[in-house]
């Protein structure tokens, strides 16, 4: 399995895989020396991202979601098993969270069968520090879900973003599905991305990167 993106530094490496038949972006953020590494949306496809864990020797400090829609999170548990990693998730997508066998039904896409529990919840403007590699800041963007959040980071030599399915390269997420609001979501993105520096890259849910000077002067969504 091969990155579709990636940043290599000193301190600091980022690798985007394509995971399951959605093909969501699961970043893997890891300190290049100790093998260290965060999971943003470890996707509902388990086996390859085990795999891959397995042959660069990881230690997972945490399995962070951006929402809880099936294909960002349906087999995070089945990770969370074998990694012994933390899972964690805003609050207000706790709902989808535990609906997620009536996802997978309505679906027909794969999630684990057991859903362990989510004892981390996070917080707006909540800052998540990994050794002394890696800073988040949790930024709560809803409109594609109510718990719906956005993952920035000044630990690169160009501040990062993950976006989620809340903003896409000249698109915006879907808000038609179960606590979906399109006025929230033009908000969230306004007050929380736009906001940031515009040399930051966008890494959003699906498909390729962006940076937040081109959707903010080209998104269609904003015109």
């Amino acid at each position: 399995m091969n990155p579709v993106y990636q940043i290599k530094g000193k301190k600091i490496n980022l690798e985007v895989y394509a995971i399951g038949s959605l093909q969501i972006n699961c970043s893997i953020i890891s300190h290049p020396e100790t093998g260290e590494a965060v999971i943003i949306d470890p996707g509902n496809s388990a086996l390859p991202l085990l795999s891959l864990i397995k042959i660069k020797k990881y230690k997972i400090l945490e399995l962070l979601h951006t929402h809880a829609h099936f294909d960002h999170i349906g087999q995070s548990s089945d990770i969370h098993i074998e990694t012994n990693a933390p899972m964690a998730l805003h609050g207000n997508d706790l709902f989808l969270y535990d609906t997620l066998h009536q996802q997978s039904a309505r679906f027909m896409e794969p999630v684990s069968s057991i859903l362990n529990p989510i004892k981390h919840l996070l917080k707006d403007q909540e800052l998540l520090r990994y050794g002394d590699f890696l800073t988040l800041k949790v930024l709560h963007t809803p409109g594609h879900s109510p718990g719906g959040v956005s993952f920035y980071t000044e630990n690169f030599e160009t501040p990062i973003v993950f976006t989620g399915d809340t903003l896409f390269h000249g698109a915006i997420g879907r808000t038609d599905l179960p606590g979906g609001n399109a006025n929230l979501l033009l908000d969230s993105i306004r007050s929380k991305i736009f906001t940031l520096p515009e040399k930051t890259i966008v890494i959003p849910g699906h498909e390729e990167e962006t940076s937040v000077g081109e959707e903010k002067g080209n998104n269609p969504y904003f015109k």
